[in-house]
């Protein structure tokens, strides 16, 4: 049979859309855009309209509704307060299908409000591997969780050596191909002895994460948080950052050496 020619095609496809349109008419449903039959037909799957109908109605292949995997992901995960479904659409509406993003934002959002701002001024002002060393003080200071929660950063001669140390001997593990992608490591020696690259990002979702317990361990220890030491650089992190927030929520500001209480 010889290929169709552009009008011939053009006129099938316009009759499929007039089928299309017909059908859901008679099933009173909403009528699938043009975009979606274009992309029905590009993928290969024919001009039958009954297949198609099919698929439209049972919502498969390129007509399932991507919320529903999003909303099984985030099912998967406890929550003091359930989010609702108005709640994540109106999240992908903002952001897109994003379910890490929209964990901590709901992770966030439980936080009191001194927590919340605390965190927001600890990520706006530190660096990553400023966030990485205040991980670490907060591992070492609470011993809450097991020595492999902590993050080496490769650019930290002392870290580097610790981790080499540590690995000394050990077989099957690359670490330059971790370094070709991040500077941190993370060393399970407690579970299955892997290591794991963690990137910016996984850095700062541990922070949020966590962000309920190293608040209350900032608060009770203070002094434990004191300095943030980078390459030598003293952040002061714990008055310059953390008791800052603190003293602007109680309502003071701090104006030629003087605490003066905002009217």
């Amino acid at each position: 049979m010889a290929e169709m020619n552009l009008v011939e095609k053009a006129n099938k496809v316009m009759s499929f859309r007039k089928m299309i349109r017909a059908a859901c008419q008679k099933l009173d449903m909403e009528y699938p855009s043009d975009e979606k039959i274009s992309e029905y037909i590009n993928q290969g799957l024919g001009m039958d309209v009954e297949a198609f109908m099919e698929a439209y109605t049972k919502k498969v292949g390129i007509f399932k509704d991507p919320f529903d995997d999003f909303k099984a992901e985030v099912d998967k995960y406890e929550f003091s307060n359930k989010p609702t479904e108005a709640e994540m659409r109106d999240y992908i509406r903002r952001n897109g299908y994003d379910v890490r993003g929209f964990l901590r934002e709901q992770t966030i959002k439980s936080y009191s409000p001194l927590e919340k701002k605390t965190l927001t001024a600890t990520l706006r002002l530190l660096t990553t591997r400023q966030l990485a060393k205040l991980w670490n003080l907060f591992i070492e200071e609470s011993a809450i969780y097991g020595e492999d929660s902590y993050i080496y950063d490769m650019n930290d001669y002392k870290d580097k050596n610790d981790l080499y140390r540590s690995l000394c001997g050990k077989k099957g593990i690359d670490i330059n191909a971790i370094l070709n992608s991040t500077p941190f490591v993370q060393y399970f020696n407690l579970s299955d002895g892997s290591v794991h690259g963690r990137t910016d990002d996984d850095i700062i979702g541990t922070i949020i994460a966590y962000w309920s317990d190293i608040f209350e361990h900032i608060m009770l220890y203070p002094t434990a948080y004191d300095v943030i030491d980078v390459d030598k650089h003293k952040t002061f992190y714990f008055d310059d950052i953390f008791f800052d927030v603190i003293r602007k929520h109680l309502g003071y500001e701090v104006k030629d050496n003087k605490l003066i209480e905002k009217k």
